[in-house]
């Protein structure tokens, strides 16, 4: 149920975001849309009840989100590529401690991490929002 409701506000989000914002934030929009819809099919690749295919596909969209982060000065590019790297390190839990108890813990701060990050989608819609009607105020000050 947490999961459709983050992924309904996601794709909310991403529309918000895809409709204010600029090329690099597009870029990271989709490759989160990438990530979300990769996830439902990755997530069944297991060795041994460690969800290699879900490690995988976080790592690699920590590399891609680092892409735009590095060339576009947006602040929520850089707490989103933080966030994902976070939601890649928990994957590597089960390594660091033998017992399969955090198997759940990974999996629930996981699920808090991304509902930070719905929320920074938010933030971010605003952020493009707001850099929007600032480029047009300045473009029309220097018109005048």
């Amino acid at each position: 149920m947490i999961g459709y409701l983050l992924a309904a506000l996601n794709l909310i989000a991403f529309v918000l975001i895809w409709r204010q914002g600029t090329g690099w934030d597009r870029v990271a929009v989709i490759i989160l849309a990438v990530l979300i819809v990769a996830g439902a099919f990755v997530w069944r690749w297991q060795i041994d009840g460690w969800r290699v295919g879900s490690a995988i596909l976080s790592f690699a969209t920590f590399g891609a989100l680092m892409i735009p982060t590095e060339r576009h000065e947006r602040w929520w590019l850089v707490f989103c590529s933080s966030f994902q790297l976070m939601i890649a390190v928990t994957y590597l839990v089960p390594f660091i401690v033998p017992e399969r108890t955090f198997q759940m813990t990974g999996y629930v701060i996981r699920q808090g991490l991304w509902g930070v990050i719905t929320l920074l989608l938010f933030a971010a819609a605003w952020e493009c929002w707001a850099a929007r009607k600032l480029a047009q105020e300045l473009q029309d000050v220097r018109c005048k």
